[in-house]
């Protein structure tokens, strides 16, 4: 009948009872649900919308799919966010004469585009993630085109019909969908570059930018880059800046020492996304900037480093 505190023994026979309480704010399921899954808000936030698509948010810590055993992710919380969630399907997509013209079978493609063999049969795993999407039987309802890592904030591309969906994942089959990320990796990078390695064996291509390094007296430096995705493969992004040395800040699978404890949250973020509208034909680009603590812990940790340089130099600090 007593509560027990962290540091009690308890002893052979006896009976424990765990009670979960929620927190006083989640009053409703709703509240409850966004509280579970680690999302503060009960509505995405969306930038574009029309009857076909849309493009929203997706908060860091919020699944993009639905998983065994999980409390909440994106797609539960599209009927709050968006006008309409789709269902009926429009014939649009197919009747478009650009439309049949720009989205062709892949192998219609492979002598203009110069693609490799391997490429040519090398789907990229977003493709594969809408495909699966797309078997489900029942009535279609909105439904995201690619899959964000939990940890991973910024636009998500959803699709409101099947028709829209399958024609989106044509897109991505044939690198048509260009995706931008921001992140800050630990470590000094400078200039730009390009990644090119096999990740569960299929080819996996990275283009890098450094847009500003700065020292850190926790970090050594930190570097701010964008990051380019080529290909599409499960934690592509974390994979390459962990083997090139330079680890996403926050990132506490790949990490190659204990600073993403220090750091918290992940720091990646999708921040644009552009593809061909599946019923208009004309080419759409959305963006959304990263949360102000990318930029913000780049100033701390300069300022602290210069401070401390400073006091040195004085002779106020001993060298470490």
């Amino acid at each position: 009948g007593s509560a027990l505190i962290c540091k009690d023994c308890v002893g052979a026979g006896e009976q424990l009872m765990f009670v979960y309480k929620p927190p006083k704010q989640a009053k409703d399921a709703s509240a409850l649900k966004a509280h579970l899954s680690g999302c503060t808000e009960a509505k995405l936030k969306v930038l574009i919308e029309d009857p076909h698509l849309a493009v929203v948010v997706k908060p860091p810590s919020l699944l993009s799919h639905w998983q065994p055993g999980c409390s909440g992710d994106v797609k539960s919380l599209l009927s709050a966010s968006l006008s309409s969630v789709g269902g009926d399907e429009e014939k649009d997509v197919d009747e478009s004469p650009r439309l049949k013209e720009e989205v062709a079978p892949p192998h219609a493609r492979d002598d203009e585009r110069n693609k490799s063999s391997m490429e040519a049969e090398d789907n990229d795993e977003d493709a594969d993630v809408l495909t699966s999407e797309m078997r489900k039987e029942g009535p279609w309802k909105a439904s995201p085109c690619h899959r964000l890592d939990v940890g991973t904030g910024g636009v998500l591309l959803i699709a409101k019909t099947r028709n829209v969906a399958a024609n989106i994942c044509e897109q991505f089959a044939q690198r048509r969908v260009e995706k931008m990320y921001m992140a800050v990796v630990v470590g000094k990078v400078e200039g730009e570059g390009s990644i090119d390695t096999e990740l569960q064996g299929r080819r996996a291509r990275t283009r890098y930018m450094s847009m500003r390094s700065v020292p850190s007296l926790v970090f050594g430096h930190l570097s701010l880059l964008k990051l380019i995705p080529e290909t599409g493969r499960m934690h592509q992004l974390r994979k390459h800046m962990a083997g090139m040395g330079t680890p996403i800040l926050g990132d506490r699978k790949y990490r190659t020492n204990s600073h993403s404890d220090e750091a918290g949250a992940l720091f990646l973020w999708a921040c644009s996304i552009a593809f061909d509208h599946p019923v208009e034909g004309r080419r759409v680009r959305v963006h959304e900037d990263p949360p102000n603590k990318f930029l913000s812990i780049l100033s701390k940790e300069e300022k602290r480093w210069t401070r401390v340089k400073l006091k040195e130099s004085q002779g106020n600090v001993p060298p470490p």
